[in-house]
């Protein structure tokens, strides 16, 4: 799924991940501005707005709110 940011955004990535013993590793904040495209999985089978867990390309994860969903656009599922 590809998403587009409608204003500016900073996320909180969890690098390393655990799933099977829902760890979290180290954290980074990255900043996405305007207009800019992410590709993301969802991790927790749910559909946007109510999916809490992204997963981006390189393996990362984010943990989003539904507040999160309002200032993306989907632009190809």
């Amino acid at each position: 799924m590809i998403i587009k940011f409608k204003k500016e955004m900073t996320l909180e990535i969890v690098t390393n991940f655990n799933s099977f013993t829902l760890s979290r590793g180290d954290t980074e904040s990255e900043m996405f501005n305007a207009g800019e495209e992410l590709d993301i999985d969802i991790c927790d089978e749910l559909n946007p707005p109510d999916s809490r867990e992204i997963q981006l390309a390189d393996g990362s994860v984010s943990f989003v709110t539904p507040d999160f969903w309002q200032d993306v656009e989907v632009v190809k599922e």
